[in-house]
């Protein structure tokens, strides 16, 4: 597992970054994404749009995330001890919030940057805490499955 400043030193190779503090339910979950979604968009070449219309929904916190998080903190006994895959991850915010419950949290996205900016978020809202990334997508589903 890399550390955060190397997974930060990563990203900024790519665009520059900001943080702040999510509030989730009772929680706090430190995020770290792009300084400028606009940047990221304008940055993507026709030939990529193209393929699968691709933008970098990833790096902003949707609202959906931040509910599930708090769905989450309020019925811990669905993840707690239990596999559980985060299916289009972004920025991590519901995953970050199982495992602090103790679930064992797979974050899967189809975009490398997301699970770059998903296990910095990971590593730095709950030091120390293992997960596992796994890029995926979802029209080719893995063999394995998960009970959450």
């Amino acid at each position: 597992m890399r550390s955060p400043d190397e997974l930060r030193e990563i990203l900024l190779r790519s665009f520059p970054l900001r943080s702040f503090d999510l509030p989730v339910g009772t929680a706090t979950v430190r995020i770290t994404t792009a300084e400028d979604i606009e940047d990221l968009i304008n940055g993507i070449s026709e030939a990529e749009f193209r393929h699968d219309e691709r933008l970098p929904y990833w790096a902003d916190v949707w609202h959906s995330a931040v509910a599930l998080g708090d769905f989450l903190l309020q019925h811990a006994d669905l993840v707690r001890g239990r596999s559980v895959l985060e299916i289009g991850c972004g920025l991590g915010v519901p995953g970050i919030i199982a495992a602090s419950l103790g679930g064992s949290v797979t974050f899967s996205d189809n975009d490398a940057t997301a699970l770059l900016a998903a296990e910095l978020n990971l590593l730095t809202t709950l030091p120390g805490v293992v997960s596992s990334f796994a890029s995926l997508d979802f029209r080719t589903p893995p063999d394995r499955r998960w009970p959450v």
